[in-house]
């Protein structure tokens, strides 16, 4: 299993309340690892320079962020999910690390790439190829083809998540917020 960090701010911070739910959210994690990995059909290779850092995110209608080494991150440092544990329940917190485990997929496979323009020098995306346009608002982002590929993942484990929940038998779902 990966690398999953707690944000310094959340152990000893401004975000101290969200201590015990971030512990949660990583045992979570640890609980569900291999379920994950086989829904979403990873292979060991695409986890090897990669780590979960739960922490706050600022943009407050983001739960997570995938980072990619080498497009957003300095090639040679991991790769990165982070996961903001304030705002959901762990049902769909553990749904959007699917959706981000995803695009670590998508990366890994080449089915998404990017470069970067010669003359402006922003990032140009590439789905299977093909160039995207880039877009400005949240329709647009939502309805590019790697968010609408993650989004189904992300539907579908939570489904998964909460059937594999309700089957475990030291779980008492009245007991704990899914």
């Amino acid at each position: 299993m990966n690398n999953i960090r707690i944000a310094t701010s959340i152990k000893y911070g401004n975000y101290k309340s969200e201590l015990s739910r971030s512990k949660e959210l990583a045992n979570r994690i640890k609980q569900y690892w291999s379920t994950l990995v086989e829904h979403i059909g990873l292979e060991e290779s695409m986890l090897q320079n990669f780590e979960i850092l739960i922490r706050p995110i600022k943009a407050e209608t983001v739960n997570g962020r995938y980072f990619h080494e080498g497009v957003h991150v300095e090639p040679g440092k991991p790769s990165r999910i982070e996961l903001d544990p304030r705002y959901d329940s762990l049902k769909h917190l553990m749904g959007v690390l699917a959706h981000e485990f995803q695009h670590l997929k998508q990366y890994c496979t080449g089915k998404i790439t990017h470069e970067r323009e010669n003359v402006t020098g922003k990032w140009l995306s590439y789905w299977k190829g093909n160039k995207q346009s880039s877009g400005s608002t949240w329709n647009t982002y939502r309805s590019q083809p790697w968010e609408v590929e993650a989004r189904r993942v992300q539907e579908s484990f939570e489904v998964k998540y909460i059937s594999a929940r309700m089957k475990d038998p030291d779980t008492s779902l009245n007991k704990i917020k899914i």
